[in-house]
């Protein structure tokens, strides 16, 4: 895969997660709620494969488990300490 179609890889599957993920709240039923975030999720996992792709090929092979490491610890910081923090900034600011 070329730099180019990796990078138009990259930006469909964030915005697609990205849409779908937003259009959570507005599903009326509880079936598309479920469909639409079973399609986030495979999305999810799309671009995280993506990225850990691009990190390795990136990466010389002496640094590449440093770089693996400070990929999955920042992933997971972000994954735990993400959801409190948006959570209270939404809450400070609907109210």
């Amino acid at each position: 895969m070329t730099a180019g179609v990796f990078w138009i890889y990259l930006v469909v599957v964030a915005a697609g997660w990205l849409v779908l993920t937003a259009w959570d709240g507005v599903w009326v039923t509880f079936p598309l709620l479920v469909l639409f975030r079973a399609l986030g999720g495979i999305g999810s996992a799309l671009f995280f494969a993506a990225l850990l792709s691009f990190l390795l090929r990136t990466l010389p092979p002496e640094s590449s488990g440093r770089g693996m490491s400070v990929f999955y610890a920042s992933f997971n910081l972000g994954f735990i300490a993400g959801g409190p923090l948006a959570a209270g900034a939404v809450s400070l600011i609907v109210g």
